[in-house]
Formats: C-alpha cells, structure tokens, sequence
C-alpha cells in the first residue's frame, strides 16, 4: 500500500520552516533511523514537506491540492500569520477535511486548547514556542502512522467486503507483536473495551484447541505469500465460556525484502450461519431415515438383506434413469434456442466471407487484383471458416454427456457458455461482466455445468425489457477454503416473491407452454445437488436476480 505521508506547514518565520524542515528530513536523523528500524521498513523521508510563509498562498495550495483528489494527513499551522490569523486558516482547513490533523504552533497564550478544539472539533494537537525537536517529531510520525493505519484498514474492508460495522477489526504488528482490537472485536466475545487487553495471548489462548492448528496453518500460508488474504473458521471463547464461530479475513503488508512485518483484518460471527448449517444437515439426515423408513415393516421382513439391496439398487437405478431422461428433454427443449443462437453466431463470418468474395471478384474483373490482395482475402475467409467450425464444436460439446467427471476451473464453464450466447447477448446490447477468481479445478460433469450456466444466463437474457437502459449480466466466482462460488446476477428487476419460492420446482414456468418446459432450473438444482455435491440458491439483490451455486473442493 502506498502511504500519505504530505505534511503541510505554514509560518512567516523562515527560520522556523527551515526548522520544520530538519527535523521532518530524513538526513542520517537518529530519531527517523529509531522508528524505521523498529518497523522494519525502508522509507525515503519521514514525510513529504510542503512549507509556506504566507496564508493565502497556504490556502490556495491545498484547496487545489484536494480538487485534484488528493488528501493532506497533518498540517502545522502558526497561529499569529500577518495576513489571515492562523485559526481563521486552521477553520478553513477543517472544512477541507474532517480527518485531517492540525498542529496549532504559538508562542502566545492567544487560545486556550479548550478553545481550539471547541473551535476545530477534533484530532488538534498544540505545541508552545519553543518546543522540542522531539515533541514535533512525535506527534507528525504517530499521526501519519494512525492515518495510514485507518486508510489500510479501509482499503481491506473494500478488499474483503467487510460490513464495517458488524465486523470486529483486528491489527498485528508481526515484528513487535504488538496487536489491536476494536471495541467491536471485543463486544463480540461479550467484553467492553476497557475490560479485554489488546494483547496477543487475549486472542490465541481463546482458540478452540480442534481450530488452532488450521488457523496458524492458514497463517503461515498467508505469511509466506501463497495466498492472497488470509481467510479462516475457527471457534474463539467468550466471556460466559461459550464458543462463537468467527469468520477472519485479513491481509499482511510485505517490506522490500518480501518479509511481512504487519497484518489487519477484521472478524465476523458466524455463529447463526452455523447453527442453520447444523439444522440443515439434520433435517436432512431425518428426511433421509423417513425415506429408507418408507419401505413397509411388511416388505422388510419379507426380503432378505440381498433382496433389499437389489430393491435398493433398482430404485436408484430407476431414478437416475429418470434424471437422465429428464436432462435429456432439457437439452431438447433448449435446441429451438440453440438454433437460433448459431443463426446469431454464424451471420457476422457469413457476411464477411461474402463481402470478401465480392471484393476480390469484382477486383478480378476490373483487373486490379494482385498475388497481395488475393492472398490476404482468402487468410481472412479462412479465419472465419476456422471460427464457424469452432462454433460446430462448441455446440455439439453442449449435447454431448459427459460419461467421466473431469478436473476443469469453473470460469473455463462459464466462458464455453459465453461463446454459444455471446452473440444473442450483443444483438440485445447486454454486457457481460467478467470477476474470475477461482483458481482451484474441480471435479465435475463439464457438460452438464456448462449446461446450468447457460441456462441461468438465458433465463436471465430473457428477463430484460425495454425499459432497462443498461441491461448487464455480471458473471463472478470467488474461491473459499473448502468450496468456490459462482455468482450470475442481473439488472432486469428481480422475480417476484411469490415466484421465488416455486422456481426451482418440476415444469414450474413463467414463459408458458410454448416458450418453456419448467425442467431448465429443476434440472440445474439436480445436477448441481445430486451430481456435483454443491448447493444452488436465488434472491434478489440490487434490483436483480443473483443465482449462487456453490461448488466443493
């Protein structure tokens, strides 16, 4: 990350802002090599110094200094400025921003520091002429450290999609092993902010002992650069001497030399998600013994422990054979579409090779077509017969089963349904947008994932009308420790509740008879349920539709 180290200083002695400018250099200081030394990191200077003498030109600077985008962390201000009183600049400056830290330097008791903060409101620091080289140095480098601090935690809210108020940040500076926990943090373990220390055995003794060796795995893994955050489940005791489940996101910040020397981050309880996670798997192991109770008392003693097995087998055989007609009619069903997504596919390379054709005969006849232009004509018609040939194949590979799984990225599936409907999509002026993050294989039916793919972002072409000006389909997935997600949202509305609930039912459908057999999202909750062991769900976000599948490592 790269830090804000812009400190502005104002005062009408020069003798003063030279002073500024020695202490606040880095020129072989003692003080400065102190600090970086015990934060293991190389820095050019302590800060980056812009001093002035007079208050207007001071003003006009850093006006234009925040209209380009850029943000001052700390400035120095001399209170008694011939032209603007140092307070009237300072009330100024507070208007620029709120965060910004003022330093009021005097050599008069003109205000009393109660009046300066009741006048600046907040993060005002005041120093008497003369003062120590010390006490400035002090209070620039903790402030630029703080400031620096809090935009690096920001930075990864943004990184990780942290709800900054339900999640509790965290700090740890690796090389002191110094730690920070935000009142939040604590709250969560059931403690108020003065009653837990901000020490690192506050956190690592509270690991359940099952967690402890995968959290520092993942830790170490972090550490040494193989994974680009750090994400970890684990169970942290509380007060009352219960255990939270907590989700920890976090990222390390690296010197030169590749060494991390600090980490932040932030936690999320989980513990509901949890808790329904556990009464999901239970309801569904009681659902499981009702069907295997289903077998009448009377067939059981009836059949011996073979016969039951073979009736077993039979039954399952009958169902799969079930599904797989049933997959069968959806691929069916979706050849009208097929057709007509090739027809799209296929116009743009016609129409090149036909006007090709006719350039070169009609360059024939009026005699001006050389070895040149002939040559390049025919490389161009062979390119488009190349790309109609792929086509064949990437439409045919859709109706062909697969027999064996195979290990493929979940981003190479969505981008082989992208090439059958990417054409139907830009005749509608719909925009894809492409967040691939998955770097894992996985073991599946490519075919029949493709299939659900393309049938989410069918349903979701279909969903667009014409009052929607900027129709888009984000297509993204994102890697977790044991699973990877992939997302298909959209900007067509959403569905109706009442909708909602039914969608994933056999031959439910909103396009009626003509236009839809009620299999396409049956069969894609099948097949990602029963065949790739995942979980598909749908809820409206952001005025859209977002199907959610997740698939296990």
């Amino acid at each position: 990350m790269n830090e804000n180290v812009t400190v502005f200083a104002l005062d009408d002695n020069e003798e003063i802002l030279e002073l500024y400018r020695n202490i606040l250099a880095k020129q072989n200081n003692p003080r400065l090599d102190f600090f970086d030394n015990l934060e293991k990191k190389d820095t050019s200077s302590v800060c980056d110094l812009h001093t002035f003498s007079d208050s207007e030109v001071y003003l006009d600077t850093i006006i234009d200094y925040y209209e380009n985008g850029n943000r001052v962390p700390l400035s120095i201000i001399d209170m008694r400025m011939p032209n603007i009183h140092g307070l009237d600049v300072a009330k100024e400056v507070r208007k620029l921003d709120s965060e910004m830290s003022i330093v009021v330097v005097t050599g008069y008791s003109d205000y009393s520091i109660k009046d300066l903060l009741s006048q600046l409101q907040n993060r005002v620091y005041y120093l008497s002429k003369p003062f120590k080289e010390e006490e400035l140095y002090a209070v620039v480098h903790s402030n630029l450290m703080e400031w620096n601090e809090k935009n690096e935690a920001r930075l990864i809210e943004k990184e990780l999609a942290i709800d900054s108020i339900e999640d509790g940040l965290w700090s740890w500076n690796i090389i002191t092993n110094d730690v920070y926990f935000s009142p939040r943090w604590k709250e969560m373990l059931g403690y108020e902010d003065h009653e837990l220390e901000s020490k690192f055995e506050s956190w690592f003794f509270r690991i359940h002992t099952d967690d402890t060796e995968g959290l520092m795995q993942a830790v170490q893994a972090h550490l040494n650069k193989e994974t680009e955050f750090f994400v970890n489940e684990h169970r942290l005791r509380t007060r009352d001497g219960s255990y939270k489940h907590i989700l920890a996101r976090g990222k390390a910040l690296f010197n030169d030399n590749g060494e991390a020397y600090k980490m932040t981050g932030f936690h999320t309880d989980i513990s509901q998600r949890k808790l329904l996670e556990k009464e999901l798997q239970i309801l569904s192991e009681s659902l499981f013994q009702e069907l295997s109770e289903g077998i009448s008392e009377k067939a059981k003693l009836s059949m011996t422990n073979v016969e039951l097995e073979k009736q077993l087998e039979k039954e399952i055989q009958i169902r799969r054979e079930k599904e797989e007609m049933l997959l069968q009619q959806t691929r069916q069903a979706a050849m009208g579409e097929m057709i007509s997504m090739i027809a799209h596919q296929w116009r743009q390379p016609l129409t090149i090779i036909g006007l090709t054709a006719d350039n070169m005969s009609l360059d024939l006849d009026l005699g001006s077509l050389d070895d040149a232009t002939l040559s390049k004509g025919l490389s161009g018609i062979a390119d488009q017969v190349k790309y109609l040939s792929q086509t064949i194949d990437d439409f045919r590979q859709f109706f062909t089963p697969n027999k064996e799984k195979e290990s493929v990225l979940l981003q190479e599936c969505l981008e082989n349904a992208c090439r059958i409907i990417d054409s139907s999509l830009k005749v509608k002026n719909i925009q894809l947008i492409k967040i691939y993050e998955d770097i894992s294989p996985i073991d599946l039916y490519k075919n029949e994932i493709m299939q659900v793919f393309l049938n989410i972002i069918k349903n979701a072409e279909d969903a667009f009308c014409d009052e929607i000006t900027s129709p888009s389909i984000t297509l993204q997935t994102k890697e977790y420790d044991s699973y990877v997600e992939v997302r298909i949202a959209d900007n067509a509305g959403g569905i109706d509740p009442d909708i909602l609930k039914k969608i994933f039912e056999p031959y439910f459908t909103t396009k009626g008879k003509k236009h839809g057999t009620g299999l396409g999202l049956y069969m894609s909750k099948t097949i990602i349920q029963e065949h790739s062991s995942g979980s598909i769900e749908v809820a409206n976000i952001n005025g859209g539709a977002v199907f959610i599948m997740k698939f296990p490592k």
